[in-house]
């Protein structure tokens, strides 16, 4: 594929990956498929995609994504960090509570479902927002920090349903810590690990 048949092709993922959570997805009547289950399967299909293109298309080493291992010291260190994080968002978050909007008495779904949708974010969403936009879009303009800082406000306003306030308190602030933890640590899994273990804990709190 051409260089720049490839960078249009990363550009749409870009912009895509960006726009992902503002879509409203419609299943067809026929598909015995729960809006749960749809999504968790899409976040697996867009992250395998990308990753093609990373590493198939663009022919990206895997430490391109900080595809690496780590540390306990990191481990602990992040662990702070993300405590920290947390110690700020709860009280900020309680000030705003009557901002988020209300779901009325729609039923849950499965426990078993909504680990899954929490390991699935824990994954994808780190995929998506901490790897591919911070390095991608990094390459671009040349800043992998203001790369961040576009990716962290995408991946805030990505959780918009949650009201936006709430979203740029609650998801921004991890989203912060999150990224703070990829530039110190260079190690995606670390914070997939966290965000994964972060949301289990919500799901079985919840």
């Amino acid at each position: 594929m051409q260089v720049l048949h490839r960078r249009y092709l990363t550009l749409f993922a870009v912009a895509f990956t960006i726009a992902i959570p503002h879509i409203h997805f419609e299943l067809p009547i026929q598909i015995e498929l729960s809006n749960e289950l749809f999504g968790i399967a899409f976040k697996w299909l867009w992250t395998l995609t990308l990753a093609l293109i990373v590493f198939r298309i663009e022919r990206r080493p895997r430490e391109f994504l900080q595809l690496r291992g780590f540390r306990l010291g990191g481990l602990v260190e992040a662990v702070i960090n993300l405590s920290a994080a947390l110690l700020l968002m709860v009280p900020l978050l309680r000030m705003v509570e009557n901002t988020t909007p209300d779901n009325g008495d729609a039923e849950p779904a499965a426990l078993w479902i909504r680990l899954a949708g929490a390991i699935t974010a824990g994954v994808c969403e780190e995929f998506m927002f901490r790897g591919f936009l911070i390095e991608e879009v990094g390459e671009w303009m040349r800043s992998r920090k203001m790369a961040a800082v576009i990716a962290a406000v995408a991946f805030a306003a990505g959780h918009w349903n949650q009201g936006w306030i709430a979203a740029f308190i609650g998801p921004g602030i991890i989203g912060a810590a999150l990224t703070i933890v990829y530039f110190r640590q260079k190690s995606l899994p670390l914070c997939m690990i966290l965000h994964s273990a972060l949301d289990v804990c919500y799901e079985l709190l919840h």
